[in-house]
Formats: C-alpha cells, sequence, structure tokens
C-alpha cells in the first residue's frame, strides 16, 4: 500500500484518527475507486487521501484493514457521513472565521447591453442599461475602499462587456493614477477584440484571461448570435481572427462549448477547426456545457432519452478535446483543503457591480437579489445570508461519494435537481483527479530516483 495523497491537515490535527470499532465495517460513501496499471486507487473526497493498493493486495489484508479503519476509509454500518461531513466542516469554518475576510475579486457589469442576440441569452428582457463615466468612477474608488490594499481582481462581465469599453478604461486609469495593483479577466464574445483594443487590454487593464462562446462552425455560429453588424458577411472568421491576437500577445484564451441536441456533431468539427487553426497553443483551452437539457429550470420538458443522448455526445465531445490535449489544465486537482463555498455567491470575499452602481452576489443576478450600493460602505447581512443557503439533501445524496465537494444553493435553480448523468460525470471527473495525483506520484519518484543516482537531469 502508498500514500499517493495525504489527508488534510485537519485530520491530523483535529479530528485525529478513527477510534477502534466492534461493529461491522463498511466501506465510507465518500471512497471511491478507480483501477490503474500498478492496483487500485482508493480515494476519501471528505479527507482528501488518496492511497494505491498494489496487485495482490486487499482491504481484508489485517494492516491494510486496521489502517482503512484509522484513516476514515471504512466506518461502522450505522455511521451518519453526512452529519459526519457537516461536523468537520463546522470545525474547519470556525478556524476559517479567525480571519477577516477582505473583499478583493470584482465582477463588474459595465453594461446590460450586447452586439449580439443570442438566442439562449439569459439576460433577456432585463434593463440594457450601460455604466455611465459618474457611476465608474464611484465603482473604482469603492473598490479600491474594500480591497484594503490587496491585490485586485477584476471579471469585467455583462451584457457583452466591450460594448461600454468606456467603463473599463475609466476604471483602469484610475487604478493606474493611484498605483493600485490589480488584474483582470473577461466573458466576451469576442467580436470587438481587434488588434488595437487587444493590445490596449494587456497594456492598460492588466489582462490575462478572456472566455469566448463558439455554439459551432460557421453556418452555425453566425446564425445563432445574429450580431447587429449587417455589413460583415462572417462574423465567425472575424471572432476567431480576435482570438489569433489575444493568443499573440500572450493572453489566456478558454473557449467555451455550449452544446445542445442539436449542434453536437457540429461542435466536433469545430474542434478540429480550432485544433488546426491554432495548434496545442499552451494559451488555449477548450470545455463544453450543457445548454438546456441539464438544466432543471427547463428539463421537466425534456425526456430522459434526449437528456442521456447530450450527455453522451458531450462525452464524445470531451474525449476530442482531450485528444488534441486542449482541455483545461486544472493544476494540482485533489486540494489540500475542504470545498467549504461553491462560488462567489456564497464566498465571502467577492462582489459583483451592476451598471446603476447596485451591488450583488452572483452574475446570473442583475436585476435583484443585490446585497448593497457602492455609494454605500454597509452591506444587508440578510441578503448576503440568503446567497449561502443550501438545499436539503436529497435520497441519492445519502451514498454520494461526490457529496463532500456538492453544494447546492438555493439561488441556483439548476441545482434544484440532480440528474444520474451529472452524478455519473462528477464521479467520473474525481476518477481523472485520482489517475492525474498518481501520474504526478509517479513523476515526481521517478525525479528523486534520478537525483539520488546522481544522473543528470535534461532539461
Amino acid at each position: 500500500m502508498k500514500i499517493i495523497h495525504k489527508n488534510i491537515a485537519l485530520f491530523d490535527e483535529v479530528i485525529g484518527r478513527q477510534q477502534a470499532q466492534t461493529e461491522e465495517m463498511r466501506p465510507m460513501n465518500f471512497v471511491t475507486s478507480c483501477e490503474v496499471a500498478d492496483g487500485r486507487l482508493l480515494y476519501n473526497v471528505l479527507t482528501r487521501e488518496l492511497i494505491l493498493l498494489e496487485e495482490g493486495e486487499h482491504e481484508d489484508d489485517k494492516s491494510i484493514y486496521e489502517y482503512l479503519k484509522q484513516q476514515w476509509f471504512l466506518v461502522p454500518q450505522s455511521f451518519n457521513e453526512i452529519e459526519f461531513e457537516r461536523q468537520v466542516k463546522g470545525v474547519e469554518r470556525m478556524f476559517a472565521a479567525t480571519k477577516k475576510p477582505i473583499i478583493s475579486s470584482f465582477t463588474v457589469f459595465t453594461t446590460m447591453g450586447c452586439n449580439a442576440r443570442c438566442y439562449y441569452c439569459f439576460e433577456k428582457g432585463r434593463i440594457q442599461e450601460p455604466m455611465s463615466h459618474e457611476t465608474a468612477v464611484k465603482a473604482a474608488n469603492y473598490m479600491i475602499a474594500q480591497a484594503c490594499g490587496k491585490k485586485i481582481s477584476i471579471h469585467w462581465f455583462g451584457g457583452e462587456p466591450l460594448y461600454n469599453k468606456d467603463a473599463i478604461v475609466t476604471i483602469c486609469d484610475i487604478f493606474r493614477k493611484q498605483n493600485i495593483e490589480f488584474k483582470s479577466n473577461v466573458v466576451s464574445n469576442g467580436y470587438l477584440f481587434d488588434e488595437k483594443t487587444v493590445k490596449q487590454a494587456v497594456d492598460d487593464w492588466n489582462l490575462t484571461f478572456v472566455q469566448i462562446t463558439l455554439d459551432g462552425t460557421q453556418n452555425i455560429y453566425n446564425r445563432s448570435k445574429a450580431y447587429i453588424y449587417k455589413d460583415d458577411p462572417n462574423p465567425f472568421e472575424t471572432v476567431l481572427g480576435n482570438i489569433q491576437y489575444l493568443l499573440d500577445y500572450n493572453v489566456r484564451v478558454s473557449i467555451r462549448l455550449n452544446v445542445s441536441n442539436r449542434n453536437g456533431d457540429d461542435l466536433l468539427m469545430l474542434i478540429d477547426l480550432l485544433h488546426d487553426r491554432f495548434g496545442e497553443n499552451k494559451n488555449l483551452t477548450i470545455y463544453s456545457h450543457s445548454l438546456f437539457e441539464f438544466s432543471s429550470v427547463v428539463n421537466l420538458r425534456q425526456t430522459e432519452e434526449s437528456r442521456h443522448n447530450l450527455y453522451l455526445k458531450r462525452k464524445e465531445i470531451e474525449e476530442r478535446i482531450a485528444h488534441y490535449h486542449l482541455n483545461r489544465k486544472k493544476g494540482r486537482v485533489i486540494s489540500n483543503r475542504l470545498k467549504l463555498n461553491h462560488c462567489m455567491s456564497d464566498n465571502n470575499v467577492s462582489l459583483t457591480i451592476l451598471p446603476d452602481g447596485h451591488l450583488g452576489k452572483c452574475e446570473h443576478y442583475s436585476d435583484d437579489h443585490f446585497v448593497g450600493h457602492i455609494d454605500n460602505e454597509e452591506l444587508d447581512s440578510l441578503a448576503l445570508q440568503e446567497h449561502k443557503e443550501v438545499l436539503p439533501d436529497l435520497e441519492e445524496c445519502k451514498t454520494c461519494a461526490y457529496h463532500p465537494d456538492c453544494i447546492r444553493l438555493k439561488v441556483c435553480k439548476e441545482n434544484y435537481v440532480c440528474f444520474p448523468e451529472i452524478r455519473e460525470e462528477r464521479i467520473g471527473n474525481l476518477h481523472k483527479a485520482m489517475k492525474y495525483a498518481y501520474e504526478e506520484y509517479l513523476n515526481k519518484r521517478d525525479t528523486e530516483e534520478l537525483e539520488d543516482d546522481g544522473t543528470e537531469l535534461q532539461c
């Protein structure tokens, strides 16, 4: 048996080992396993410990069995995993509460207007108000005051953020004049990123990352985006050219593929095209996202067959992305910390700033669920708490290994239903993380062995 990734410090320093039990033991529901060439990996999602049982080793071998009991891989038959997880996270939150959070991450809506007319836009019907110069000045000063000297991270959002570029320029100019350290990224359709704008963004906005959505190859993309520019015969080619500008200026670009049951095959062709066009550029990543079928808001109208077909098509799309090594890099995917919050909505260090100066906690809420205003230093504590409220567990949660990492917020309507395909995908991602961590372990071991042997390492 080999320890590939140690458990988190909380279990060594506070929770401790599981005491001897006389009751019959069973695997903890938060434990998942997968086969590798050298044996079988076991991962406890709550403790973060990953071990390898080598060929010929079994859980019921005496020494291994005792270790698995002590390290919470095995628990008594009557054990309540979810209650135990709640207690463990409560301890972790108690330690985290000793540190006063500093709000230094901001999602700034420069405008609710857009130069595209996507049929699936979730902001349809909302007031398309641009941020004024006066509000942009106030927003800049508000961010500086909240960050308390900490580096500011800005996420430009909209609408199409570049449709009101003046607000970005105003805020960044104030930061630069006051020597404020900051970086920025943007979610954009990419159409307005000509070479001059890219250079400006890198030099003046400290832009490091852009997310751009592509819905398909030329014909499907141009129809779905329906840009307002009638004199451009091929917006698809314009956006691809702008992606090249971004890559040339060393900006990381993540392309999101919105998948529905209507465009899956076309997206496979798009991935081939993107690879042919940009190669395996280290700054380019691609990922897919289900557009409709896995949203519980609309899914009562979807059939199980339709949903499952989409799931299989997405798997095929992700495999094609991985084939070209264009999948999103996640670094160390097995974390050394418990997951205590889901996203920006329930963390303590980020806010959204709307075009009229209202403050929010989630980029999907631009006309309600406000928590304050840039004209007032105080935030609405009740509104903040609303964004942290979680949904009650579903029946399937009781036996789901992913549960310690699954935080289902009430404000996120897509969390109201958990489809079997979602669970399968999440467990699959855990297995990928386990295998990735094991590969890292093997690479580190091989490197250390070479160094111990005095063998010269080649760069």
